[in-house]
């Protein structure tokens, strides 16, 4: 059944982060966090997965569309990234952070057309579920790739911060090919998340 799948696929995720080549402090915290987070399903749940604060739990629909098409490392990732943050980090207080934004923002308008591109059939990041979010949340919805969210989603206090850090920690995580752009286009988004992890 599905609910074995994500649970055993879970399982197998804080094993990665235990195991990974080049460890960090922050990955060693997402593993104890991984295998201290519930996971439940909930077929009322209108995403595929999401962290509820509230409960403080993971929560996923098996019989959301396109579930199947989901990197199950890259969900629960960026999901733990969502709990870590809520809990320990504040993103959305963090001032440096709030800068890294701005700066980022202008860099990614002033290379619109390559961004673009990127999301294109066969373009470099045509199936990059982290950097289409980042660049989302930097557009305000009006570049994406595979995923990301509308303008309205994108005007909740708190929300872009919370995304931003969850998608740069997966990325960061899982040491995701865009990764590279952490060195260039979302430097300063790299560096301010990576004084608050380290």
């Amino acid at each position: 059944t599905a609910e074995v799948d994500i649970l055993s696929a879970h399982k197998q995720f804080a094993e990665r982060l235990r195991n990974d080549d080049n460890p960090s402090r922050h990955k060693a915290m997402m593993a104890l966090y991984t295998e201290m987070t519930e996971i439940s399903q909930d077929l009322e749940l209108s995403a595929p997965f999401a962290y509820i604060p509230n409960d403080d739990i993971i929560m996923y629909n098996p019989g959301a569309p396109h579930i199947s098409d989901y990197d199950l490392d890259y969900v629960f990732a960026h999901e733990t990234s969502h709990r870590m943050d809520v809990l320990e980090y504040h993103s959305w207080e963090n001032e440096r952070f709030h800068q890294a934004i701005e700066t980022c923002q202008k860099k990614v308008y002033d290379n619109r057309e390559q961004l673009i591109k990127w999301f294109e059939p066969g373009g470099k990041y045509e199936n990059a579920f982290a950097v289409s979010d980042i660049v989302s949340a930097l557009t305000d919805g009006e570049i994406a790739g595979l995923v990301g969210h509308g303008k309205e989603y994108w005007s909740i206090p708190g929300f872009k911060e919370l995304e931003l850090f969850a998608n740069i920690s997966a990325g960061d995580v899982l040491d995701l090919p865009e990764k590279e752009e952490f060195k260039s286009l979302f430097k300063e988004l790299f560096e301010a998340y990576e004084e608050m992890v380290k």
